[in-house]
């Protein structure tokens, strides 16, 4: 039997959200802060699309759950995935705007 492709997406995304968070965890060490902070940037904005493709095929099945064999609660768990998910990106979006921010607002202070 042929798996689900929304949950083959859904670890794809799972795995390169990891990726992402652990290049937010080393930004702060990056040498070159800001071109590594626009790479990670760039990530999640990819990431926040293929999120919304996925909720995209949620929609779809919606809208005739009979004909892809989709319970209510199925659903539902797939809505709360993409919930989850477009939260955790804003999460790590801020966080690298953040520490971006941060460290060149002390290089700047560190200049003058």
């Amino acid at each position: 039997m042929a798996q689900d492709p929304f949950y083959v997406a859904q670890g794809e995304i799972e795995s390169q959200i990891k990726q992402v968070e652990e290049m937010v965890s080393g930004l702060k060490r990056s040498p070159n802060l800001k071109a590594k902070g626009k790479d990670i940037t760039q990530e999640i904005e990819q990431l926040k699309i293929d999120t919304q493709d996925l909720g995209s095929t949620i929609d779809i099945v919606e809208s005739n759950p009979e004909k892809f064999k989709v319970s209510a609660s199925e659903l539902r768990d797939r809505k709360q995935f993409i919930q989850r998910t477009d939260a955790n990106l804003a999460r790590l979006s801020q966080q690298v705007t953040a520490i971006v921010s941060e460290q060149i607002a002390a290089q700047t202070a560190f200049q003058e």
